[in-house]
């Protein structure tokens, strides 16, 4: 799910010495609408398709690689097609976190909710393909107030949740699935979920 700290958990199998492709960090970009990393313009297709493969020449073929999946799109840029078949083959892991810890998350990582109402706005009209006029009012002027908690869960709830969803139940054909519910994203339980998922796993998404 959005906002479960995914890229964080990520981090914290490196920092483990687990072998993981960031094709968020490749493609400079998040994900979603809202995704695009400040003042960095992504790649091109190619050039990112490069970057994973040095990644894959540079990784042990016995070992896990531990991969993010939510999309084949990042950005402007494509997933390629092998890559990502193999990922919805994939075991995999579904991270739940209380609703608000995932608002707290969000507010932090996505610095410009705060700072660029104007960029936001013109982010939020981009939705109006998939949503009423008047829920993207509603949304615009939940930005505009400030009223940051109140403007993520909308959004989680009725946007990101349900493409996510969507989006799991097309491409998730792995033999199995697990689904962990996280407190927080603490130390404490991060360590303790990484050291179980470790011992336990084979090559699987996340």
């Amino acid at each position: 799910m959005t906002g479960c700290g995914k890229t964080y958990l990520l981090s914290q199998l490196s920092g483990r010495g687990e072998q993981i492709l960031d094709l968020e960090g490749l493609a400079k970009h998040k994900g979603s609408l809202f995704g695009k990393l400040d003042n960095e313009d992504q790649p091109s297709q190619s050039y990112f398709e490069s970057l994973i493969a040095k990644q894959f020449r540079n990784f042990d073929s016995n070992r896990i690689v531990w991969i993010e999946s939510e999309s084949i799109r990042i950005g402007k840029l494509l997933v390629p097609q092998e890559l990502f078949k193999k990922m919805c083959m994939s075991d995999r892991y579904i991270i739940n976190l209380p609703m608000q810890e995932r608002v707290n998350h969000i507010i932090r990582h996505y610095k410009y909710f705060t700072e660029d109402f104007e960029e936001l706005k013109s982010r939020l009209t981009l939705l109006a393909k998939y949503h009423p006029s008047r829920k993207i009012s509603e949304w615009i002027s939940l930005a505009e107030k400030g009223q940051w908690q109140e403007f993520v869960e909308e959004l989680l709830v009725n946007h990101y949740d349900p493409t996510y969803t969507r989006s799991q139940t097309r491409h998730n054909h792995g033999e199995k699935t697990s689904v962990v519910d996280l407190d927080d994203l603490s130390s404490e339980s991060v360590h303790r979920f990484l050291k179980n998922m470790i011992e336990e796993s084979s090559a699987v998404s996340i």
